[in-house]
């Protein structure tokens, strides 16, 4: 009996042993399969993730192509593990009057694209739509202050300011290769872009390099039959000035009025005080015809006569870009105003570009309002490239400077030379200030213990730019040299932003598995 009982026991615990090994396989095999489960569930909310991130990825790789004017099209491109592709709807050529204005393809609708972006990951697809609108944005020369930091200088900032009534004043589109700081009561009438920030937002808006002596000197060689090399003419027709115009007390080279070059003086002998720093020949912008055969000192708006006095040829002089190797100065003694002027009605269009520095320390006006332009520009000489190319404003000794009209370009940067309240309270611009690299205008000072500010008002010359006829028959009258100084660097063009967009459902047919129905 016993030895029955012990086989029935032992029969007992096999059986038991069976269901518990049996239980404990199907808790492992569940455990396993839970297990494989939530691996396949993570890594398909992971591909599921990726495949957005990659379709958003292709929206930015597609407006980074449209602003550089590329097609926006991405044709199944491998991408973060996965694979994106981009499609592209253009209002602007679909033929359909989209923002119902009555003009089909026209207008704002040449701005808008729609974007269809597909981004694919392990199994998982994701669509996204996205609208993108342009903003137009200036090249340098169109822009009332354009500073391009070509230096990289990560610590630049293009700086506003002042209080009250010496709040500066801007009319006209603003950029900065970096910063950017408006305070106090200055104000900005037009566009502002940076590279870097803006009042301490950031902006992003980056143009390509800036205009480069390189540009300028290709102008020269297309249109050889314009330029007026100075540094030649005076070389070879240049007289002392005291053989050429009685009781002269200016003194230095000139050449003939007949000359083109005759609106020049070349080292006057009773600005050396000015000129003993610089290096190279030093240029002044005035007409010794004019100013001193009638005895005109202490006079405003002293004339600056583009054609010969004598015989009136309108051809003589203007429609010309005149050539400096050295340094051009508006700087007189005994005048403080100088107006160009011509005899032709269609206006001035006249160009000075200096391998050197320029020096603007008495006012310069146009004398036709309506049709006159006169460009200064200053390039870095390949010899001296750290210590030219630049502009400087205001008088050396006194600081005198109240308007400017012209548009000034400087390879490298924009400074002042005493432009306080004592010499320039508030000085004008009306033309445009482009620099390659700063624009180093400081016009805070303290006296007596008290802060000041000059005010800067630069107005953008808006004839280049409006729709009116007038703006329209002005800028048909510009010589095609000239335009093409104005269309250097990056041209007008078009920044694509995101508008809107929003997730699509996953299409029928998935274009990155060729098996897929």
């Amino acid at each position: 009996m016993n030895t029955l009982r012990g086989k029935k026991e032992a029969g007992g615990v096999i059986v038991i042993a069976v269901i518990v090994a049996s239980v404990i396989m199907a808790l492992t095999m569940g455990y396993f399969l839970l297990t494989v489960n939530f691996v396949n569930s993570v890594e398909a909310s992971v591909n599921e993730e990726r495949a957005l991130q990659i379709a958003e990825a292709g929206i930015d790789l597609a407006a980074d192509r449209l602003n550089k004017d590329l097609a926006a099209e991405v044709s199944q491109d491998v991408f973060g593990g996965g694979q994106m592709s981009v499609a592209a709807h253009y209002w602007g050529t679909d033929g359909v009057d989209n923002d119902g204005d009555g003009d089909v393809d026209n207008g704002p609708e040449q701005e808008i694209v729609i974007l269809t972006s597909l981004g694919y990951c392990g199994t998982r697809l994701r669509r996204l739509e996205a609208v993108l609108n342009a903003e137009i944005i200036n090249g340098p020369m169109l822009n009332a202050i354009y500073a391009g930091n070509a230096s990289g200088d990560p610590n630049f900032s293009l700086d506003f300011g002042g209080t009250g009534d010496q709040g500066d004043q801007i009319t006209g589109d603003i950029y900065s290769g970096q910063d950017i700081l408006i305070e106090d009561d200055a104000e900005i009438d037009g566009v502002i872009h940076a590279r870097g920030n803006i009042n301490g937002r950031r902006d992003n808006t980056e143009y390509e390099a800036p205009i480069t002596r390189d540009d300028l000197v290709e102008v020269m060689n297309n249109y050889p039959e314009v330029v007026v090399d100075l540094n030649a003419i005076f070389a070879s027709q240049g007289v002392s000035a005291y053989d050429v115009v009685r009781n002269e007390r200016f003194g230095g080279t000139i050449v003939p009025e007949s000359s083109p070059a005759h609106i020049f003086r070349l080292d006057p002998n009773d600005r050396v005080q000015e000129t003993s720093g610089t290096d190279g020949p030093d240029f002044f912008l005035e007409d010794p015809y004019e100013v001193n055969a009638q005895g005109r000192y202490n006079v405003n708006n002293t004339p600056i006569t583009m054609s010969s006095v004598q015989t009136g040829d309108p051809e003589e002089g203007n429609d010309r870009l005149y050539y400096i190797k050295g340094n051009l100065w508006v700087h007189n003694r005994t005048t403080y105003d100088f107006v160009v002027k011509h005899p032709e009605k269609t206006g001035i269009h006249t160009s000075v570009i200096v391998e050197g520095n320029i020096y603007i320390c008495d006012n310069l006006y146009y004398n036709n309002q309506i049709y006159d332009m006169m460009t200064l520009m200053a390039l870095k000489d390949p010899d001296s490239p750290e210590t030219t190319g630049n502009v400087y404003l205001g008088d050396p000794i006194f600081g005198t400077l109240e308007e400017v009209n012209s548009f000034m370009y400087a390879e490298n940067d924009f400074h002042d030379l005493n432009l306080d309240e004592r010499g320039s309270y508030q000085f004008m611009i009306n033309g445009s200030m482009t620099a390659g690299n700063h624009v180093l205008i400081n016009r805070d000072y303290e006296r007596n213990g008290t802060e000041y500010h000059s005010r800067m008002d630069v107005n953008f010359d808006t004839r280049l730019t409006e729709e009116s006829q007038q703006a329209a028959k002005f800028r048909s009258r510009i010589p095609q040299w000239l335009q093409d100084i104005f269309i250097m660097g990056p041209s007008v063009r078009k920044a694509y932003w995101v508008v809107s967009y929003r997730e699509l459902s996953r299409p029928s047919v998935n274009p990155f598995v060729q098996d897929e129905g």
